[in-house]
């Protein structure tokens, strides 16, 4: 029987890193975690780090969840990017492509 997972990751680029919140159903948390950094490098997100994962209720999706049915995953197209060197937090819209 599949769960359905959420899992948060971080992308760490030169002087920016970032967080973006991923959907995945799954037969355990491990499976979701490894669908969820795959999708991610696919996405162009170079080293993703899964930093938290838990289980979700699907009918909870946020309406602006994007889902990519290639990839088998729901993801934020909101980021949350701070920069490295002084952590100030601002947010940024991204559409990150799939490759």
């Amino acid at each position: 029987m599949q769960d359905f997972f959420r899992v948060m990751i971080e992308g760490v680029e030169t002087e920016n890193s970032f967080f973006q919140i991923f959907w995945s159903p799954a037969t355990h948390m491990g499976e979701a975690i490894e669908s969820v950094l795959n999708a991610a490098v696919r996405m162009g997100i170079e080293n993703p780090i899964a930093r938290e994962a838990d289980r979700f209720d699907f009918d909870s999706l946020p309406e602006d969840a994007v889902q990519d049915k290639r990839l088998k995953i729901w993801y934020t197209r909101a980021d949350i990017c701070f920069r490295l060197k002084n952590r100030s937090l601002r947010r940024w819209a991204s559409s990150a492509p799939v490759k």
